[in-house]
């Protein structure tokens, strides 16, 4: 019931897959733009959503560049990028970007 972020859901979508996942924490923000489903916290609606995913396998295989479009802000190097910015402002020695 606790996803601060979901770096299992963001490698998912940079591979292109769809994600089935709750309507908690990070995820949401994360997955905005993307094809994906949500779900409350609870094993029908889980059971549920991947009924639906199972009745619609065409309409999701078409989704995948869409998929991995939206999980180019998260790559390794920006998120890199994110976290030197942050300590370079809170630092007077800046670190060196990669």
């Amino acid at each position: 019931r606790r996803e601060p972020f979901g770096i299992a859901a963001a490698e998912a979508l940079a591979a292109g897959k769809t994600v089935l996942a709750t309507n908690v924490g990070g995820l949401p923000e994360l997955l905005k733009g993307a094809t994906a489903y949500f779900t409350n916290c609870s094993i029908e609606d889980l059971r549920k959503g991947m009924w639906h995913l199972l009745n619609n396998i065409e309409k999701i295989k078409k989704n995948g560049l869409r998929n991995r479009i939206a999980a180019l802000p998260y790559s390794w190097k920006d998120t890199l990028n994110s976290y030197e910015a942050v300590y370079n402002k809170l630092s007077d020695k800046p670190v060196a970007s990669i």
